[in-house]
This record gives structure tokens, C-alpha cells and sequence, in this order.
């Protein structure tokens, strides 16, 4: 069991160095503070390898699977604030540089962005310690403590909630059928999936001309942006402040956009 929880572990550390966090940033912005440059002798809380607390904009939960990288999350205000909770109100004064490739377990992994600097918190559980793993993408700090930290069980908790939110405005969706009366709210963990896989696509080969002879069956609504959704074909366009970038899935692509979407069954 620990070889299968330190593999579980490890994968979801590759997967992240090698992919990055995945999300926009703007071009000039100062690179963040190297994460490695406090040890944990020296370090109290965890403001010190990341942002003060009130400097924080956006938190974000990581899921793996579904799309190459993983998928980012977005989080309410209320999420954001009861996951910096748990973030910042422990002591590290007993945590310890360690090897990563000596350690397992579980882990709940979040994206934290502060203007510009963006840098990526896991938090590993094993039975008898706890790991905290801290990069930006390009410095990294893995460090080893207490096993009673961090409160696990409450993060976990706080990455299923997020994951199953069916109601929040911005990160959530609303899919329709059209023609066969399904219409359905998505949770903001099949939301991310469904667009993560989407986009790659987008990056791979889209393009802002429409072929007209395209009906899109399929309608998912996130936030301010809409995509249409050819069930057969995998063609799709994403919409943004009124303007359409149009792409298209491939099998194994459009599967999982389905699948995610919950609309397998009413596009048979």
C-alpha cells in the first residue's frame, strides 16, 4: 500500500513539473520569490514561502485526470477563504527539508495566485507524517512534518466540496441538449475537465473561421462563455465577449467532453 500511495503521489508531482499549473498569466509581470529560500527551521507559518494572506487573489483545487496536465478548479470567495484557512493557520516550525523520492501518501493540491505570481501548494498525508511541497514552477521546497499538521481530513473535504458545486455563477455550467430535452448543471470538477480538453484543442489548431454547414447539439455555459458542441463530429467553438474561436475534438477527446458533460446517454 505505501509503494502504490508514494507512486500516487510522485505522479501527481511529474505531472504538475512537467505541465505547469496551466493558467493565464500576463507578460511583464516580476517572476515569485524562490520558494526554496527559507528552511523550515527558520520558517513559522506558511506565509513565508508563499504570499501574506491578504495578497492572495485566487485559489485554485488541482485534479488529475481527464486532461493532459490535470485540471485547475476555480473557487468561490467562501471556498477560497476556508481553504486559506486550513493553508495558513498551522505551524511549520517542526517541518524538515526532505527527498521527495522517500515519501507517500495522499495529497491535496491547490494553485495560489497573487497578481501576477502563481505557485502551487501540495499537502501530503502518509500515516505517520505530512508532507508540504511548494513551487512556482521553476524553485522548488518539499519539506516533511508533524503528522497531525494540517488538518487532511478537512482539506480533502474542502477539494470534494469544490469539485461537486453545481451552483456556483462563475466556474460552474449548464448543458442542453438540443432537441432531446435534457438540460442539466454541471459541477465545476466536470466543468474544468470538459473545458481543459476543449482548450487543448484550441491551442493545437483553432481558428476564428466558422464553417456554416456545423449544427452544434450540445450547450455548455460556464461563467460568461458559452461552447457549442457537435456530438458526432467533435467539432466545436468556444464564445468570449462575442467572439467565437472554433476547433474540433477528436474520438477519444469528445468522449470525455460527453462523458464529463453527462450527456453520453442523450446524444445516442
Amino acid at each position: 500500500m505505501r509503494k502504490k500511495l508514494m507512486a500516487l503521489w510522485l505522479a501527481a508531482c511529474c505531472a504538475l513539473c512537467a505541465c505547469g499549473t496551466g493558467g493565464p498569466r500576463e507578460e511583464g509581470g516580476q517572476p515569485p520569490e524562490d520558494a526554496s529560500q527559507t528552511s523550515g527551521s527558520e520558517a513559522t507559518d506558511i506565509s513565508q514561502f508563499l504570499f501574506p494572506r491578504e495578497d492572495v487573489d485566487q485559489v485554485f483545487v488541482w485534479m488529475m485526470g481527464g486532461v493532459r496536465g490535470g485540471a485547475n478548479v476555480g473557487t468561490s470567495e467562501e471556498e477560497k477563504e476556508a481553504i486559506l484557512d486550513q493553508l495558513y493557520d498551522v505551524d511549520l516550525s517542526e517541518f524538515e527539508d526532505v527527498d521527495p523520492g522517500g515519501t507517500g501518501g495522499s495529497a491535496a493540491t491547490f494553485i495560489i495566485r497573487s497578481g501576477d505570481a502563481e505557485k502551487t501548494v501540495m499537502v501530503g498525508a502518509s500515516e505517520d507524517s505530512q508532507y508540504l511541497r511548494i513551487t512556482d514552477g521553476q524553485q522548488e521546497l518539499f519539506q516533511e512534518g508533524p503528522a497531525e499538521s494540517f488538518d487532511y481530513p478537512a482539506l480533502s473535504d474542502l477539494v470534494t466540496e469544490v469539485l461537486a458545486n453545481k451552483e456556483d455563477p462563475d466556474y460552474s455550467g449548464r448543458v442542453e441538449v438540443v432537441g432531446k430535452d435534457h438540460v442539466s448543471q454541471v459541477n465545476k470538477g466536470n466543468c474544468a475537465v470538459a473545458q481543459g480538453m476543449m482548450e487543448q484543442f484550441i491551442a493545437q489548431g483553432g481558428s476564428a473561421e466558422e464553417d456554416a454547414s456545423i449544427s452544434y447539439d450540445i450547450v455548455l455555459e460556464v461563467g460568461d462563455l458559452v461552447y457549442g458542441i457537435n456530438s458526432e463530429t467533435g467539432q466545436f467553438f468556444k464564445e468570449e465577449a462575442g467572439e467565437r474561436t472554433y476547433a474540433q475534438l477528436d474520438e477519444n477527446g469528445l468522449f470525455t467532453v460527453k462523458l464529463r458533460l453527462g450527456v453520453s446517454g442523450a446524444t445516442a
